[in-house]
């Protein structure tokens, strides 16, 4: 961790020297308001106690386990979080493309108009998070004693609760997305702030009861309060001001739910064949592509969103071509 630091601030150091030789030309000049700068102060301090939510919730977990369960677990338990995140930082890749022009549409177009843009782009989520999850569950297991073995597999129900993680930790992202572009970062300082002292928390209390299942469950109840309930709370309160915050809260309850019955579904089937096998993973690869697609299409294929997406994909696919 603390190497971590010290080669993130020798990047900084770098970049900055680097940046004043080859833009020389390009200096700070003028003042701002002190309104602007108290502003500015604020946001600041609300961005650093936010990186310091998400840092507790991607760091202690580790901390906990090895101080109560030694290391042997905190290995099993980084080959399941690495596994998760993995497949996170690939779709984190469509919402780091998607903040700047996020960020510019909130100042150039119309409240409506960003207001129909998330929720389009939440509907898309919903459905790659659907569609990942149930993936997760039926190929995490076999997979995993394919790569580490038998002895290094977590039960099954550790299993899933990692699955859920992850589904709430996607289908907070465009939330996410959309708080950052606002620069929400102040009116986002509470929750933040106690996202991480809940995790902590919970962590400690849970780790002696059920183990590496309560590090896991700690860290959903704290996403699913602060990053899935508290986001969507903060931005219909200051940026999507008029709009009904309660439409959206039952859009991503039916987006759940999709994924509840899909991963489910996808769950019984998995478990009807042995762990071992490329054949069998072959065909449990077949099966988690074709419920969650499947349900999800026959359920909203008559929704705008969905001819929305189409569309998108569409577009996307010509400007590839070219």
């Amino acid at each position: 961790m603390a190497m971590t630091v010290v080669i993130n601030v020798m990047i900084n150091i770098i970049t900055m020297l680097y940046a004043r030789k080859w833009y020389p030309d390009y200096v700070c000049r003028g003042k701002i308001s002190a309104d602007q700068k108290q502003k500015i102060k604020k946001n600041v301090f609300g961005l650093m106690i936010s990186k310091i939510g998400t840092a507790t919730r991607t760091s202690i977990d580790s901390v906990f386990i090895s101080a109560v369960m030694g290391l042997t677990a905190v290995a099993i338990y980084n080959n399941y979080y690495y596994i998760m995140s993995g497949v996170s930082g690939f779709l984190s890749i469509i919402t780091t493309s998607l903040s700047a022009g996020v960020g510019n549409n909130i100042v150039v177009n119309t409240l409506a108009k960003n207001h129909s843009d998330m929720k389009n782009m939440m509907f898309v989520f919903g459905w790659l998070t659907a569609f990942c999850t149930s993936c997760l569950v039926g190929l995490y297991q076999p997979f995993m004693y394919m790569w580490q073995g038998g002895s290094m597999i977590l039960p099954n129900y550790t299993m899933l609760i990692f699955c859920l993680y992850f589904a709430l930790n996607i289908m907070g992202i465009i939330p996410s997305v959309y708080y950052t572009a606002a620069g929400l970062f102040w009116e986002m300082r509470y929750a933040s702030f106690l996202e991480a002292i809940a995790n902590i928390v919970l962590n400690f209390i849970f780790v002696h009861l059920w183990g590496i299942f309560g590090i896991v469950l700690a860290t959903v109840v704290s996403i699913f309060v602060f990053n899935n309930i508290f986001v969507i709370h903060v931005l219909y309160k200051f940026l999507f001001k008029g709009f009904s915050k309660m439409k959206i809260y039952k859009e991503m309850l039916g987006y759940y739910v999709m994924t509840l019955v899909s991963s489910v579904i996808v769950y019984f089937l998995c478990d009807l064949m042995p762990l071992k096998g490329l054949g069998h993973f072959g065909i449990r690869i077949l099966i988690c592509l074709l419920i969650p697609n499947i349900l999800f299409f026959i359920v909203y294929h008559k929704n705008e969103r969905t001819k929305w997406m189409f569309k998108m994909l569409i577009q996307v696919k010509g400007i590839i071509k070219k």
